[in-house]
């Protein structure tokens, strides 16, 4: 069994602050007064004349726009933005706009730099279009958005530099070859409570790693896309390492959602090297080849060892190998769900390839030859809220259990709190176990008090069926508390989703007409003891619809009903 390590983020932040804070102590402050590209007073002189330690303050907000090429940090310094929404480092298409360490050829310079509070935008460059790291660089508070090169279009963290990403975004940048958002190598790279989305690349759309130690903590890696002349593989996530055995990649508390691969592997691909998965979700990755060949629409596993722990993986679309592909090297999987859309929750090259540490359910039967253990389940219903990834709490969108699912209290007590195991939370930090034992997959369901019943004209059977015409469908809920009616009825919420019909998933709500109710909240007719909400039915389409009402974030009821 290999030992997983798993960072400590939290302390790593401390750390930090810390460290922040003994520099500012001895350093000396440059305030940019400027938007200038250059000359007294702006950011281009600060950094030229900065000694090690020093920290430069800029005073300024709107662009810096770059005209004479990259800015290039060859000491270590600490960089202070009025906040990224507020200034705007540009390269104007032209230039890449942070250089870190060694100008020509990126190698590793020993300098510590800190860059936060800024965007970085419109660089360009056959490497690193936005910033290329060859030191030790920790970007907090900033944006990393349209920029392009061939490799790396956002941040290029190359070989023995170390790249800290915290609280940030990398967006809607563009590479021809690796890595959309970032691409490290033979490198630290260590991501906390950042999202990369909307992303492109021919591999590793929003994250490609190579012989790197990576972690993710607490991430969102969604909407990236994988396609183009090198191979289309990892939408979100591509990883390797040397000689098949180096690398590690490390995805914990994480959602890693909607992702696109043309090839393999819409969510992560794991060619080599050593990946864990733990309390995280996959969800909506999908892979579509134009001619034959496409499996993984969640996780492909190549030649590596992959873990996958205490996760859900949903909704993940491949013509096979919805949710996991694993082809000649080793797959283990401990009670997590898999609850496919399209494509078999797992495909293998060989018995082999997958094996089970216990406490999972699929919803088909193609994990069964793999999923051997006794407390396995399979062809079981998950049981997870048809609403998909919403705002639970935390910093990561997650997937509701519902109050019926077979994955409550599935996982018994000392399962949960094993070696192999030591679960203590759940994805978005909310304690395990909350019942008798703790629930499979990435989400922990916290009892509530309330139960929501649907009442008439939406009948309980889920058998009504309305015409789009009528304009509204009137959603009606009562509310038992501790098991006896109330008329307490607390803020509730409600969220729509299709089920059956020409499109399957949320329903948004900005979409209904004039005379419906806006917003999530439902009204209250004290009088009559009910929660109501008129749902807006013209521009819905025929079809089978979900309502679930929501208190403080659990799901406490559900509806369903048709429209012709």
């Amino acid at each position: 069994m290999a030992t997983w390590c798993r960072p400590a983020a939290k302390a790593s932040v401390l750390l930090l602050l810390n460290f922040l804070t003994a520099r500012a102590a001895f350093g000396a402050t440059f305030v940019v007064t400027s938007t200038a590209d250059s000359g007294p007073g702006s950011l281009r002189d600060a950094i030229q004349h900065a000694s090690p330690g020093d920290i430069v303050d800029i005073g300024v907000t709107g662009t810096i726009t770059l005209t004479t090429g990259p800015l290039s940090i060859a000491t270590g310094l600490t960089i202070l933005g009025p906040g990224a929404q507020h200034l705007a480092i540009d390269g104007g298409h032209a230039s890449r706009v942070f250089t870190i360490g060694d100008a020509t050829t990126g190698a590793f310079t020993p300098i510590d730099v800190t860059i936060s509070g800024l965007t970085i935008r419109n660089g360009s460059s056959h490497t690193g279009g936005g910033i290329l790291n060859g030191g030790r660089l920790t970007l907090s508070n900033t944006i990393v958005s349209g920029n392009a090169a061939l490799h790396a279009a956002g941040i290029y963290s190359g070989w023995g530099s170390t790249l800290n990403v915290i609280s940030s975004v990398v967006s809607g940048n563009v590479a021809g070859y690796r890595g959309g958002g970032i691409f490290a190598e033979s490198s630290t790279l260590t991501l906390i409570e950042s999202t990369i989305s909307g992303n492109t690349a021919s591999v590793g759309g929003g994250l490609n790693v190579f012989d790197c130690a990576t972690s993710l903590t607490r991430v969102t890696v969604s909407h990236n896309s994988a396609d183009g002349a090198y191979g289309g593989f990892g939408g979100g996530i591509a990883s390797a390492g040397t000689y098949d055995v180096s690398g590690t990649l490390d995805v914990l508390d994480s959602t890693i959602s909607d992702n696109f691969a043309s090839s393999q592997a819409g969510g992560l691909f794991q060619a080599t090297g050593f990946a864990l998965v733990n309390n995280s979700t996959f969800a909506g990755n999908w892979c579509s080849a134009s001619s034959g060949g496409c499996t993984a629409g969640a996780i492909y596993n190549q030649v590596a060892r992959v873990r996958i722990a205490n996760s859900t993986l949903a909704a993940n679309v491949s013509p096979v190998g919805g949710n996991i592909t694993s082809m000649w090297g080793t797959t283990t999987v401990r009670n997590s769900i898999l609850a496919k859309r399209a494509g078999a929750n797992c495909y293998f090259s060989s018995t082999r390839a997958i094996g089970s540490e216990g406490h999972n359910l699929s919803d088909d039967s193609s994990c069964s030859p793999v999923f051997t253990a006794a407390s396995d389940r399979h062809d079981t219903p998950a049981g997870l809220s048809l609403d998909g990834l919403q705002d639970n709490g935390g910093p990561t969108r997650t997937i509701q259990l519902l109050a019926s699912s077979p994955a409550l209290d599935a996982v018994p007590l000392e399962a949960c709190t094993d070696a192999g195991a030591a679960l203590t939370t759940d994805q978005r930090g909310v304690t395990r176990p909350q019942g008798a034992g703790c629930d499979i997959g990435a989400f922990e369901r916290v009892p509530s008090p309330y139960v929501a019943a649907v009442v008439q004209p939406i009948k309980a059977d889920g058998t009504s069926v309305f015409s789009a015409n009528r304009g509204v469908v009137p959603v009606k809920f009562t509310l038992t508390s501790d098991g006896m009616p109330t008329c307490q009825l607390p803020t509730a919420t409600v969220s729509v989703a299709r089920i059956a019909g020409a499109v399957v998933g949320p329903v948004t709500e900005s979409d209904y007409l004039l005379g419906a109710d806006d917003g999530v909240n439902f009204r209250v007719d004290a009088a009559s003891c009910q929660y109501l909400y008129n749902l807006g039915s013209r521009s819905l389409g025929a079809g089978t619809y979900t309502v679930s009402i929501s208190i403080d974030r659990a799901l406490v009821g559900t509806g369903t009903f048709g429209i012709r």
